[in-house]
C-alpha cells in the first residue's frame, strides 16, 4: 500500500512529492495489461506503424481498427480482446476522403455501419495542433488546443484507442530534434495513461533502402522510436520474395508485409504477416461522376503452402536420397557455396523441377524447423575434415 507520509501531493515548498510504493507490503499481483489487439494496441501505451508513402499503412490501420471496433479476428488474424471504441484522427486526408477509405473497408469485409454505432468515430481537426512550441521558450513544447479537446472527447465518448494519422502533423517541433520530439511523445503517453486508452500513431519512414522490421526506419528523431512500445513496419513485397512464392509481377505490386520492429511488451513475431490491396467500387455514382470512386482497402493474404508443390512420391525419393547422402559417408548441405553435388536445394529441384531455388531452400528450412531433418557436424571422408551436413530424423509421410 502507499505510505500516507509519502502519498502524492506537494511538499511545503510547493514541489510535487514522489509516490512511493512499498513492495514489502505488496502481496497482490498487479492487473494484466489492458490489451485491445494482442501485440498491436494496448491501453496506457504508445504504438505505431511506419512505411513509405503509398505502401498502404493507412489502409491497413483502418482494417485493424475495424477489427478492434467489431471484435472480428478474421480481418487481420490477430486476437482481439472484445469490442472497443475507436477514435481515428485524420490530419492528412479530409473527412470525405477518410470516409471513402472506411466505406471501402466495410464494404469489402461485409461490416454493416450499424455495427459501428457509437464505437468508431472519425475527425479531421486539420487546423489544431496537439503540441506547440512555447512562446516564451523555443526549446519547450506545450500542449496545444487539440490536447485538451482530445482529453475531453476520450472521457466523454469513453474512447479505448486514439489513432493519429500522421504523427508529423500533430506538432510544431523540429522532427529531427530528440529533445523536442521526446516532449511530444511524453504528452501522448500521458494522455494514454491518464485517460486509460491506447494511443497509436501512423508515421513515415526515412528515405532510401531500408529493411522490413528495422526499428531505425522511422523518420526523424530516434526519441520517437524509443517512446513507441509496439512498433511495426509495412513494406511492399520484393522481387526476390515474389519469385520465391511464385507470385506474378502484377500480384506482387498488390502485396505488403507487416513486420514487428519493436515489441517491448511481447516477444517479436517470428514471421511477417502479409496483406493484399483490394480495389473496391464504392457505388457512389452521380450524374456528374457516373463512374463513382474505386478506393483501396486490404485483406489478409496467406502465403502459398510451400510443401504443396512436392508430390508424395517425389517427397519419398528426396528423403531416401537425403538419408543416403550424395556419396558414401557424405551428407547434403543447406549451404549454397558447396560443391553442386552436396547442395540440398539442387536435390529438391532434381525431383521437383517446378521449385525455384528460393522455394527449395525455404522447404529445407521448414523441414529443419519441423524436426524432420537436423544439421550436424560429421567427418567428410573426401575432405578429411569436419563439415556440416543434413541428417534425416523422421519423415513427413
Amino acid at each position: 500500500m502507499v505510505d500516507p507520509v509519502n502519498s502524492p501531493g506537494t511538499s511545503g515548498s510547493g514541489a510535487p512529492r514522489l509516490q512511493l510504493w512499498n513492495m514489502g507490503e505488496d502481496h497482490d499481483l498487479p492487473p494484466p495489461r489492458a490489451w485491445l489487439m494482442k501485440g498491436t494496441f494496448c491501453k496506457g501505451f504508445l504504438s505505431g506503424i511506419a512505411a513509405a508513402g503509398g505502401v498502404g499503412k493507412t489502409a491497413l490501420r483502418i482494417v485493424q481498427l475495424l477489427a478492434v471496433a467489431t471484435g472480428r479476428v478474421d480481418l487481420t488474424g490477430d486476437h482481439v480482446f472484445g469490442r472497443f471504441r475507436v477514435l481515428f484522427i485524420s490530419l492528412e486526408d479530409d473527412l470525405a476522403e477518410i470516409r471513402r477509405r472506411i466505406w471501402a473497408a466495410t464494404q469489402h469485409h461485409g461490416i454493416p455501419h450499424d455495427e459501428l454505432l457509437d464505437c468508431f468515430w472519425v475527425t479531421n481537426p486539420s487546423e489544431l495542433k496537439l503540441a506547440r512550441i512555447s512562446s516564451t521558450n523555443p526549446r519547450r513544447i506545450e500542449p496545444g488546443e487539440l490536447a485538451a479537446e482530445l482529453r475531453r472527447v476520450i472521457l466523454d465518448r469513453r474512447i479505448d484507442i486514439v489513432a493519429i494519422d500522421p504523427f508529423l502533423k500533430t506538432h510544431e517541433a523540429d522532427e529531427n530534434d530528440n529533445g523536442m520530439i521526446d516532449q511530444v511523445c511524453v504528452l501522448l503517453v500521458r494522455i494514454a495513461i491518464e485517460c486509460g486508452c491506447a494511443v497509436d500513431i501512423v508515421h513515415h519512414t526515412a528515405k532510401g533502402f531500408t529493411r522490413p522490421g528495422d526499428a531505425d526506419r522511422m523518420r526523424g528523431a530516434s526519441a520517437l522510436r524509443d517512446a513507441v512500445r509496439l512498433f511495426y513496419t509495412v513494406t511492399g513485397m520484393s522481387e526476390k520474395e515474389a519469385n520465391g512464392f511464385g507470385v506474378s509481377e502484377a500480384e506482387r505490386r498488390s502485396l505488403m508485409r507487416l513486420d514487428s520492429a519493436k515489441l517491448n511488451l511481447l516477444p517479436p513475431a517470428p514471421e511477417a504477416k502479409w496483406f493484399r490491396f483490394i480495389d473496391v467500387e464504392l457505388g457512389n455514382r452521380t450524374n456528374e461522376y457516373p463512374g463513382g470512386d474505386r478506393v483501396q482497402t486490404c485483406e489478409l493474404w496467406h502465403r502459398p503452402d510451400r510443401g504443396a508443390g512436392i508430390p508424395p512420391d517425389a517427397l519419398k525419393r528426396i528423403f531416401d536420397q537425403l538419408e543416403a547422402g550424395p556419396a558414401a559417408g557424405r551428407r547434403y548441405s543447406r549451404a549454397s557455396n558447396t560443391a553442386e553435388e552436396r547442395e540440398g536445394w539442387r536435390l529438391l529441384q532434381t525431383h521437383c523441377p517446378n521449385l525455384t531455388r528460393f522455394q527449395a531452400n525455404d522447404e529445407l528450412k521448414r523441414w529443419l524447423k519441423a524436426g524432420f531433418i537436423v544439421e550436424s557436424q560429421y567427418k567428410d571422408p573426401v575432405m578429411r575434415k569436419l563439415r556440416s551436413g543434413l541428417f534425416v530424423v523422421s519423415r513427413p509421410l
